[in-house]
């Protein structure tokens, strides 16, 4: 069987500022600076563990932003680590 690797996976958030000590408390932390990508509406932060998995987060800069839609559609959300939310059912 192969490995399975990947560089990392992306996280839709409303707010990376709120959304990174939930990540720090298991264990991830910021790996360089946030940035702003304005052609596509979104506010980007790597995350990073000691076994360098990563996490990006990804915020939408305003309501237009394809993130903004992403976050309306979802089935998960994680506000704190005391509370996960399934938005819809499964099935």
């Amino acid at each position: 069987m192969t490995d399975l690797r990947f560089s990392h996976i992306g996280w839709a958030v409303s707010s990376i500022e709120k959304s990174v000590p939930i990540f720090s408390a298991l264990g991830f932390v910021p790996h360089g600076r946030e940035c702003k990508d304005v052609k596509r509406g979104a506010g980007i932060l790597l995350l990073k563990n000691l076994e360098v998995n990563k996490i990006e987060l990804v915020e939408p800069l305003d309501h237009n932003s394809l993130v903004s839609d992403l976050l309306k559609n979802c089935l998960l959300t994680i506000d704190s680590l005391k509370s996960i939310k399934l938005k819809k059912p499964l099935l």
